[in-house]
């Protein structure tokens, strides 16, 4: 399976990141320079290797993050998960409506994690950490 069906779509990480998450995933959705021509194309790289695969061509976007790093991030919350073709499915337990759902399981766990912030269930701790690239984000 290929790496960017792994992990978090880039506009749910992109979402993630706005809403304040810690970018401190295995995983990050980088700009690359191509190797060839002018162009530049956005792909998933584990962070401990994309100076050694990508050189001075790369910059951060934003985490990607996988479906374990997710359910570490909702771990407190009584979920109901299930699978029921074709999509992944969560949903609070106190609530009817489904909060999360997706074919990809990362997608569907971003979006219960979107939910929770935009509807203020989950708070931001306010800080900065060290992220690589020397970038620095507040974080859950």
């Amino acid at each position: 399976m290929e790496l960017s069906k792994q992990v978090c779509s880039l506009k749910l990480a992109k979402k993630l990141k706005e809403l304040g998450v810690e970018q401190l995933g295995l995983f990050s959705w980088y700009k690359v320079k191509e190797r060839f021509g002018d162009g530049i194309k956005i792909e998933v790289i584990n962070n401990m290797y994309a100076d050694d695969v990508c050189g001075d061509g790369v910059e951060v976007v934003c985490s990607a993050f996988t479906v374990a790093e997710l359910g570490e991030m909702l771990k407190k919350y009584d979920i109901d998960y299930w699978y029921s073709y074709p999509d992944f499915r969560l949903k609070l337990q106190k609530l009817v409506d489904t909060q999360g759902r997706d074919e990809n399981e990362a997608n569907a766990r971003t979006k219960m994690l979107v939910y929770l912030l935009e509807n203020k269930l989950l708070k931001i701790k306010k800080g900065k950490n060290e992220k690589h690239k020397g970038g620095k984000e507040g974080g859950i």
